[in-house]
């Protein structure tokens, strides 16, 4: 139940057509009223002007046994929010009665949370363009209590998130106005940021008095910057936040050009990090930055057993397909890194590869 057209809003083509499309919704719901169905996917850019119609269709479809269900309120191809004043008010109370559902993806509205309302089967909720006000988040992850991925793109938040609840996988792709994330998720393991302008850098905040950070005994860590790893992450702040590590696993992509060589060394004292005992470090280019993380490691984690050191890299973020880059040192390169960190670990077990 969509047109497929690219251009301006004028030129869609069930815009001009506008009473076959009312027509043919209304028809779908006549034809499949008894019947499950896997998927629905509607694209209309005129919902605004039939507000009691699509309300009631809303309600009509929650109660067909829809399993994904895809709406979107805007001409296709649309993706930035244009003017959030005219977007289309939506109310999680128009699907109430969607025991089934389990997919749910919204464009290009307000959405509107209802307390009342329960998604018990909601697994995934996709929002795109969507204009949310403070506390909304919250009020739609404690009525969905088995979500398990989050994504919010193209979107206008409020300066403070809370996420809680039982979500496993979140990610904030593109969006204006959030600053400050305050988690409360404990089955949590992924979480993307995706920054929509261009700021300065700054440091990543380390959520020391967390228990669920405190418990971790694996940390995979992925950073995306134009900046070095000592200006994003303080290491003995970062380790000492989680005290019973086993594995650590860090990545920095930083675009090659903006690699540097003079980062000033850290103002804090070093921890001990006596669980530590593997540690794989990836997009590793021997920047001073980096070996100054890799040698601070090396001295204050005493049962380390294994430091693995790797230019390549794999790429887990759903934003992009999963990736492994194939690179290695030259051999001048790795005998140079081998040197610097030679006879450095306060650990007698520990084995430097690098690949």
């Amino acid at each position: 139940m969509f047109g497929i057209d690219h251009n301006i809003h004028d030129r869609c083509p069930y815009y001009q057509e506008k009473d076959k499309f009312m027509n043919a919704l209304f028809q779908f719901l006549r034809l499949y009223s008894d019947l499950r169905v896997s998927e629905v996917k509607l694209v209309c850019c005129f919902v605004r002007e039939f507000p009691s119609a699509f309300t009631h269709w809303f309600r009509s479809i929650s109660r067909v046994g829809v399993e994904r269900l895809f709406l979107s309120f805007e001409c296709p191809g649309l993706v930035p929010i244009c003017d959030s004043s005219k977007l289309l008010k939506f109310s999680f109370e128009n699907l109430s009665q969607a025991s089934s559902l389990e997919h749910l993806f919204l464009s290009h509205c307000v959405v509107l949370p209802s307390p009342q309302v329960h998604f018990n089967s909601l697994t995934t909720l996709a929002l795109r363009a969507v204009v949310l006000k403070c506390r909304h988040l919250e009020c739609i992850l404690s009525s969905c209590s088995n979500l398990d991925k989050l994504t919010i793109e193209y979107s206008k938040l409020p300066y403070k998130l809370r996420i809680s609840g039982t979500i496993k996988e979140v990610a904030f792709w593109w969006c204006d106005g959030w600053k400050e994330i305050d988690l409360h998720a404990p089955y949590l393991h992924t979480l993307e940021c995706m920054v929509w302008k261009k700021v300065n850098y700054s440091p990543v905040e380390i959520p020391t008095e967390m228990e669920m950070f405190r418990s971790l005994r694996t940390l995979s860590l992925t950073l995306i910057s134009n900046y070095e790893i000592l200006q994003l992450v303080e290491p003995s702040v970062l380790l000492g936040a989680c005290p019973l590590l086993q594995n650590f696993n860090l990545v920095v992509v930083i675009n090659k050009s903006r690699r540097i060589n003079d980062v000033r060394g850290s103002t804090r004292p070093p921890r001990c990090h006596d669980k530590l005992k593997q540690v794989r470090f990836g997009g590793f280019y021997g920047t001073e930055s980096e070996m100054r993380f890799a040698l601070y490691v090396l001295a204050t984690a005493p049962a380390l057993e294994r430091m693995f050191i790797s230019p390549g890299y794999k790429n887990y973020f759903s934003s992009a397909p999963q990736t492994e880059f194939n690179l290695s040192f030259d051999e001048a390169k790795r005998n140079s890194i081998q040197q610097k960190l030679h006879g450095r670990a306060a650990s007698r077990k520990a084995v430097v590869i690098i690949q």
